[in-house]
Parts: structure tokens; sequence; C-alpha cells
């Protein structure tokens, strides 16, 4: 606001210190992210286990002293004397330069790049998974059903004298046998994209009336697997979407700014207007993060709602 740094140089170069700790934890931290669900999908009984909140405070502390090894060299001496007063400029050590830039943002962007690869191809290969159940489910019920139908349409409609004790204990029969199948298709709906539905042929033994009736629970999970399916590819592109922001944003706020940062150390060709922006630029990824987690992620609107009402 006025123009020049008026606080002296002590002051400057803690003020760096501490700007460079909290940009570096921030990106640390959306590594830190990136690793967590990456464990949570490949080792998910095992880690939901482990994922204790002492083990996430030690994950936490561990960012905060991996961003206080790239902000503190410069009070230690690793630094060259600040030519200007009226200017608080991050050092030129080229040194310095290079090895923050590595720590604070490249290492954290491959890793982040690989673990979201990774998290991606695994999420895809899950999705054909359950396509590939589902078709066999599909063709399975349908079969069954057409079996079902054939059956019914093929036996005379009645070809001798029934007695009427006969009669309710075949309706009374044919009743379990329905109850029975409804019941198998609520559970076989619950877990039909994890495993092959079974088809019970028991039920083709039954009158004609018994096998119409059947038939109806088969074509109301054969509709239940096909919403399962719709869900499926729709979370799917959710989180792709999710993955391409969290990705896309962090990428287009930090890259432009360490690649100029470095280039204005070694060429010098970069003016002051255009690595400030740049600078600026990086700020925003902090801004934008909350909003894209707690927007598209459940969990981390109830985490923030907690922390905002000071509920623990």
């Amino acid at each position: 606001l006025l123009g020049a740094w008026v606080f002296g140089a002590k002051w400057c170069e803690l003020w760096l210190a501490i700007d460079v700790l909290m940009c570096t934890a921030s990106i640390m931290n959306l590594c830190l992210i990136s690793l967590d669900r990456y464990w949570s999908m490949s080792r998910a009984l095992v880690y939901h286990r482990q994922r204790t909140r002492s083990r996430a405070a030690l994950m936490i502390a561990v960012v905060w002293f991996l961003s206080a090894g790239v902000c503190l060299p410069p009070l230690l001496g690793w630094r060259k004397p600040q030519v200007s007063e009226v200017r608080c400029e991050l050092t030129d050590e080229i040194g310095y330069v290079v090895y923050s830039s590595m720590g604070s943002f490249y290492i954290p962007m491959l890793i982040m790049v690989v673990v979201y690869a990774k998290i991606f191809q695994r999420a895809r290969q899950r999705v054909r998974r359950r396509q590939l159940i589902h078709s066999v489910n599909m063709a399975a019920l349908r079969n069954s059903a057409d079996q079902l139908r054939t059956r019914t349409s093929s036996k005379p409609s009645s070809s001798k004298s029934v007695s009427p004790g006969d009669t309710d204990r075949a309706d009374e029969k044919s009743d379990c046998a329905v109850t029975e199948r409804r019941n198998q298709s609520e559970e076989e709906e619950e877990d039909a994209d994890e495993g092959i539905v079974p088809v019970d042929s028991e039920a083709d033994g039954g009158g004609g009336g018994g096998n119409s009736t059947v038939v109806e629970p088969l074509t109301e999970l054969s509709e239940a697997l096909q919403r399962k399916r719709r869900l499926a590819k729709a979370k799917e592109r959710r989180a792709t979407l999710v993955l391409g922001l969290i990705m896309g944003a962090f990428v287009l706020c930090w890259f432009p700014f360490f690649t100029t940062y470095l280039l204005h150390i070694l060429c010098r060709c970069v003016s002051h207007l255009v690595f400030d922006f740049f600078f600026w630029l990086g700020y925003c990824n902090s801004a934008i993060n909350p909003v894209i987690y707690t927007v598209f992620n459940k969990d981390f609107r109830q985490a923030f709602r907690r922390i905002l009402t000071c509920r623990a």
C-alpha cells in the first residue's frame, strides 16, 4: 500500500520465512490429501482402521516440519545480503531458489500427479469391473425370466381337477416362494455391484401362476441394477471433475509463479509486474481449495461446519 517496505531488514526476513512456510504447508497439505485418498482406495479396510486422530495429527505435524525445513535456511544464513531497504523480496541465492522450488512445488506436484493418476486408473478399473458384473447379472436375469415365461406358456391352464385342499397348499407354497424371492432380491440389490446375482432354479417348479409372479421381482431387480449402473457412471464423472478441478487449480495457480521465480534468478528476464502478478496468483490457490473441497465433498463440508461452530 505504501509502495515501499518500512519495517526494516529483520522483519522482512521474518515475513518472507512465514510466507514461504504457509505457502509450502498449503501445497504439502494438498499432497497429503491426495495420498490419503489413494490409501483409502487401495487399502480401504486396513487404512480405515489405522486412520486415527493421533495418526492424522502426526501426518499434519510432518507436513509442517517439512515446510519449516524449506523456509528456515534463509534465516540461518543461506541468503544474499538484502540490497534494498525499501523492497522486501525473496532471496536470489540460486542454490536456495532451486532447493525451495523443488521442496515447495515441483516434488509435491510430481507426487500429486502420480497419485491422482493412480486414483483415476483404479476408479476406471472398478467401474469397468462393475459394468462386467452388471452385464453378467443382466444376462442371467433375462435368461431366468425367459425360461420362466416359456415354461409358464407351455403348461396347460387346467389339465386335471384339483381338490380345494391341494389348491390351498399350492397357493401357500407359491406365496412363500414369491416372498422368499423378494427378500433375496432386496439383498441382491444391495450387493449387485460386488458379485454375480444368483438365480434360484427352485422357483421353476411351481404352478403357472407362481412362475408369472416370480418374473416380477426379477424385472424389478433388473431395473435396480440399471439404476445402480447409472449412479456408478455419475459418480465416476463427478470424481473426474473434482480431480480435474483440484489439479487444474493447483497447477494453474502455482506453476507460473515457480517458473518465473527460477527465470527471475537465472536470466533476470521477468519484469516485477509479471512476477508480482504470478506471486498473488499463487496465493489465490489457498483461497480456491476450500471452495473446491467443500462444494464437491460432503466430508469436508461437515468438517468445516464443525470447525466453524467450534464443535469437536
